[in-house]
């Protein structure tokens, strides 16, 4: 008979008394001898020098503040700023990924630069050619180097939108100051003119250039306000748009305000932005309603300029009728456009030769002796010719299809933009000597390029 143990309740060995007399098992220590494979390990992160940064953000103020630098005086701080980034750009290792829109940024360059650099050489008047060129060389130089920055700084392209919105804050004072006591640079107004001198121009050259600036602000405010997180930050970025369109009002630009209207409304539509659905919406018709509106108050109607009262479509058609019109100007001039395309036998008449090609060749329309083209697509057309314009679309045609294909956010800024500078492309007397521009188009480039790693 086989005697059975029995452990009373009080005998039983603890969990714990139990866990200490089972053997100590450490780990063995790592084989020294394995290494990890080096194209698994973490690429360390690198510090870009802050001069890069400060650079970015410092273009679109730069390019606000004009050829004046405080304290240095005519020294022309945006060129500068686009040389140093462009050399700086070159410590930059090459883009890794393949990226057909950055092959046609490059091509485009290309084709620019050396069709611009033998029309000079033709040109009627070869200093204004020159003149010209320099100004179209630096902002290419600008668009390569933050194109190839931004594809190894991610948030280069946050650095450029900052830097918008902070020469918001720079011209903005002086613009206030204008309007509240009626005086203004001397950059732009002369002490004999009095026509104009209710209209702001800040640290433009004339109000129309103010106006087409605001609205590339008022695209990088979208950016911003679609990249927003927090309410307050999104209330204040519809309170800075409120600010630009307001000041677009007053510079008296009509075909920006028009395209203001256009880049909301669109944005809203595309976008489908929950807080902007109510607020952006209402502030667009209430300026449309002022603007068209068949009553308006008298105490609100005389703080508008003249010609943003007269902004009726009855009066833009009886504009373009009439022969003295500012709109039948902008016509007359497109004809001239055209026709010089035609005279120069499609090669164009030469970088910044309008003017003195319409003084040299006397083309059959009364353009009421002005000698700008007041036209994006009559500038490019009539100076550069048809390759470079067909050239030039055909980049267009390119950055739509990323666009459109994308599904980043960037989209509806994009299509916003596009659209509305549609109207303004008319509304300055020149585009391609403007700084501003050159600065927008580096933004824009930026924003198709963060479009395009989201294509399918």
């Amino acid at each position: 008979m086989s005697e059975r143990k029995t452990r009373m309740p009080g005998n039983e060995p603890s969990d714990v008394a139990s866990r200490s007399m089972r053997p100590c098992t450490s780990p063995s220590p790592p084989n020294r001898s394995t290494r990890v494979p080096k194209n698994i390990l973490p690429k360390p992160k690198t510090r870009r020098p802050a001069i890069t940064t400060t650079l970015v953000f410092l273009i679109p103020i730069m390019a606000a503040v004009g050829p004046q630098l405080p304290g240095l005086g005519p020294l022309f701080g945006f060129r500068i700023g686009a040389l140093l980034l462009g050399a700086i750009s070159l410590t930059y290792p090459p883009p890794s990924h393949g990226s057909p829109f950055r092959t046609h940024t490059l091509t485009l360059s290309i084709l620019w630069m050396l069709i611009g650099t033998i029309l000079s050489a033709l040109a009627i008047d070869t200093s204004a050619a020159s003149r010209t060129m320099l100004a179209v060389v630096t902002g290419i130089i600008l668009i390569l180097a933050t194109q190839r920055i931004a594809a190894a700084e991610p948030r280069a392209l946050d650095w450029l939108i900052g830097g918008w919105i902070g020469s918001l804050f720079v011209t903005t004072p002086i613009a206030i100051w204008e309007l509240t006591t009626g005086q203004h640079l001397p950059n732009y107004y002369r002490a004999t003119s009095s026509i104009a001198s209710g209209l702001p121009a800040a640290t433009f050259f004339n109000p129309n250039a103010y106006a087409i600036y605001l609205l590339a602000v008022q695209v990088a405010l979208l950016w911003h306000y679609s990249q927003s997180r927090t309410t307050r930050g999104r209330v204040l970025t519809i309170a800075a748009s409120a600010l630009c369109g307001f000041l677009i009002v007053m510079t008296s630009s009509r075909l920006c305000v028009i395209g203001f209207c256009i880049l909301i409304l669109t944005y809203v539509l595309v976008s489908r932005a929950r807080l902007s659905r109510v607020f952006l919406p209402v502030a667009v018709l209430s300026v449309l309603g002022w603007m068209y509106g068949p009553v308006v108050a008298d105490a609100a109607i005389d703080l508008v300029p003249l010609d943003v009262q007269n902004a009726s479509f009855q009066v833009l058609a009886q504009e373009l009728q009439e022969s003295d019109g500012s709109g039948a100007r902008r016509v007359e001039l497109n004809k001239t456009s055209v026709w010089l395309v035609w005279a120069s036998g499609g090669i164009g008449v030469g970088p910044g030769n309008f003017g003195a090609a319409v003084l040299a060749l006397d083309p059959p329309y009364n353009t009421g002796a002005i000698l700008s083209p007041h036209s994006f697509i009559g500038e490019l057309l009539s100076e550069f010719g048809i390759l470079l314009f067909a050239g030039f679309l055909s980049y267009i045609a390119a950055a739509a299809r990323v666009v459109f294909r994308s599904n980043s956010p960037t989209k509806p800024v994009l299509i916003s933009a596009f659209l509305a500078y549609i109207p303004a492309s008319f509304a300055n007397s020149g585009y391609l000597t403007s700084s501003t521009m050159w600065a927008l188009a580096a933004t824009l480039v930026l924003l198709i390029s963060k479009a395009e790693l989201r294509t399918p």
